[in-house]
């Protein structure tokens, strides 16, 4: 195990750290309380987690950091060629604890025990004999000679990987008493001492092979040992020939999609230059009956000039008569007014005052119509409004919650109810606008009536 480098994010007393780590030895060196024992146990925080604090992980995030801050220890490092990266935090005001390991930019595992099951079968060994042997906490330098032998000895053999060969000599061992015990009973219920001697010495001998096959088979489990490395390198070799087969082949398969692409494009083109051949033939065939075509349009085209024409002379015609009829319906007035004239003085000031009373309603027809116009372009204006809200709400129903406002260009989502009901809403407001407006349109179409009925009687 190499370490490369450290960084530590609101830990202990360190705010933002980062230390690079160098082949060789390393010295770490300072005055009391700067940080120096904070920066190793943070390697061990990181590895181990709240078993490795001298502390409660509430008192592990810095002091002086904010509640939402995290609080962060980064550790990289290399075993037999791949790049380790342990990421470990705390995180919230409640300090929730998060972990995980990335082994060559692949993450491995996530989860704080996950993580620390993990360095323990990648390093072979758990936080007890980590401190007993590769790290050492302050003023615990001596831990491992503090511990009773057995307990020593058990840590070394699981650090040293001969637990199993403890195990088989223990067994062997326990064989040996029991053979011992056998013997002893054998010795006092047989006479045949000679032949009981004999045969403890067969068993001794057979003991000594064992104890010569146990040694035999601990040097065959170094030797198997050494050659499992040598097969998870070869393993290792494999695994990325694989990943690079396994890429060529993807490359492989999105070249033969993408020429089927072309291949579907090319196709779809020549069926296209197909078409447009059939079409320029057709075209050739259809240019006789497209000159046709045009002289009937011209003909068309002059037909409707003369019916426009004819019509505007029949509105002249229906003018001109409505121009005699009020000529001779104020023929009429002007003899009645001849003969008022010639019956007194007052007639003068009585014309006055039709003239005056001719103005007034003159005025209110032209505020009538003025008044009819504005009505005529807010209905029409409303009328617009109204259509294009409904073609607003008939797309949203059309395309549901997933469809995207027209004003802001955001999914609607969970307002799509919101913007449905407000588009109802507004319609019904318009519709609601629309009645008053033709009402108001049809009194002033009712008064501008009685207004010329007035003028005409006038």
């Amino acid at each position: 195990m190499y370490l490369r480098g450290i960084q530590l994010e609101n830990y202990r007393r360190f705010e933002s750290s980062q230390t690079d780590l160098p082949d060789g030895i390393v010295g770490i060196i300072g005055n009391n309380g700067v940080g120096k024992s904070t920066l190793v146990e943070a390697l061990a925080w990181a590895l181990y987690g709240n078993e490795a604090a001298r502390t409660g992980k509430d008192e592990i995030k810095r002091i002086a950091s904010k509640p939402s801050d995290l609080c962060r220890v980064i550790l990289d490092f290399q075993i037999e060629g791949d790049n380790y990266r342990v990421v470990r935090q705390l995180k919230g005001k409640s300090n929730t604890a998060y972990a995980s390991v990335i082994v060559n930019n692949k993450i491995s595992a996530r989860g704080t025990s996950v993580v620390t099951d993990f360095i323990t079968k990648t390093l072979g060994m758990d936080y007890r004999a980590f401190i007993t042997s590769f790290y050492a906490p302050q003023k615990e330098l001596n831990i491992l000679s503090d511990f009773q032998p057995y307990r020593r000895k058990e840590l070394l053999a699981k650090m040293l990987g001969i637990e199993n060969i403890d195990l088989a000599l223990k067994n062997l061992r326990a064989d040996k008493r029991e053979i011992e015990i056998r013997t002893d009973l054998m010795e006092q219920h047989l006479k045949d001492r000679e032949s009981l001697t004999k045969e403890r010495k067969e068993k001794e001998k057979k003991v000594e092979s064992l104890e010569k096959e146990i040694e035999e088979k601990k040097n065959n489990f170094d030797r198997q040992k050494d050659e499992f490395k040598e097969f998870e390198k070869e393993i290792k070799e494999l695994k990325e020939k694989f990943e690079q087969y396994n890429l060529f082949e993807k490359n492989l398969t999105e070249k033969k999609t993408e020429r089927r692409g072309l291949l579907l494009q090319v196709e779809s083109t020549e069926k296209e230059k197909e078409k447009l051949s059939d079409l320029f033939k057709e075209i050739e065939n259809l240019k006789p009956q497209i000159s046709v075509y045009k002289k009937t349009k011209i003909s068309l085209e002059e037909l409707e000039e003369a019916r426009v024409k004819f019509e505007r002379k029949k509105i002249n015609q229906e003018q001109v008569l409505n121009l005699n009829k009020s000529i001779q319906s104020l023929g009429k007035r002007l003899k009645e007014l001849d003969s008022e004239l010639s019956e007194g003085e007052e007639i003068p000031n009585r014309l006055n005052q039709l003239k005056d009373d001719l103005n007034l309603l003159e005025n209110s027809l032209e505020e009538a119509r003025k008044a009819y116009l504005s009505f005529q372009t807010s209905f029409k204006s409303l009328s617009s409004e109204k259509e294009k809200l409904k073609k607003q709400l008939d797309n949203i129903e059309e395309l549901g919650p997933d469809s995207v406002c027209d004003r802001c260009l955001r999914p609607m989502g969970s307002d799509y109810q919101k913007i449905k009901a407000h588009l109802l809403e507004e319609q019904i407001k318009i519709d609601r606008r629309l009645k008053e407006l033709k009402t108001q349109k049809d009194e002033v179409e009712k008064r501008g009536k009685e207004l010329k009925e007035k003028k005409v009687e006038k």
